[in-house]
């Protein structure tokens, strides 16, 4: 492709650079589904800071990207916008790091999605703890509950659901209970949508039955 410069008779490098920012890539319907960078002062030390204005439109036109703005200055700012993945996953060659969320449990409490989602949940007294719905959580999602005390504890579910203990279903309904000794947990996951999968525990925990 010849580009055709009427002040100049040969662009120089830093000029090329600022004109190929501006290409444009067409999809089979004319739309144009190019991230188009200007950069009017051909100055090559504006080129990292156009790069992170780029867009990504989904097949709906709309804007997936987030956008940080600078001017000369190349050093990259503190991005402070909340990212909504939306389905998407996020993956990486390191460890993802961060803390486990630690929830105080009273009687009659009734953990939510969210909560199921690898909480910690201290349990001070003789309580029961239900689990939501397992229709309502995410695949995957876990809980562990633990006995602070020498308290009998009760891990009720809903109706329609059943808890796998020792590799066998303990029955719809059913809930499990502690041996009330206080160091006493145990960590169920949603193993499908029939229910939760017992994965680990300390102590010994037996059906207790309907509530």
């Amino acid at each position: 492709m010849q580009i055709i410069n009427p002040n100049y008779s040969t662009l120089n490098a830093e000029q090329t650079a600022a004109i190929a920012l501006n290409t444009a890539h067409v999809a089979g319907d004319g739309s144009d589904h190019a991230d188009v960078a200007t950069n009017t002062s051909g100055i090559a030390s504006n080129v990292t800071a156009i790069g992170l204005n780029t867009t990504h439109r989904g097949s709906d036109g709309s804007d997936h990207s987030l956008s940080h703005t600078q001017g000369t200055d190349t050093t990259l700012g503190t991005l402070t916008a909340n990212i909504a993945m939306g389905g998407y996953e996020i993956t990486g060659a390191g460890p993802i790091a961060g803390g486990v969320n630690v929830i105080s449990i009273g009687e009659g409490t009734v953990l939510s999605a969210e909560q199921c989602l690898g909480s910690l949940c201290l349990v001070t007294g003789a309580y029961t703890v239900t689990l939501p719905a397992v229709s309502t959580v995410a695949e995957g999602a876990n809980v562990t509950i633990y006995s602070t005390g020498a308290n009998l504890i009760k891990v009720d579910l809903n109706s329609v659901d059943r808890f796998i203990l020792d590799g066998a279903s303990i029955g719809d309904d059913h809930m499990m209970d502690s041996a009330s000794a206080a160091g006493d947990y145990v960590t169920v996951i949603k193993d499908s949508v029939s229910g939760w999968t017992v994965i680990g525990r300390s102590g010994t925990w037996t059906d207790g039955g309907t509530s």
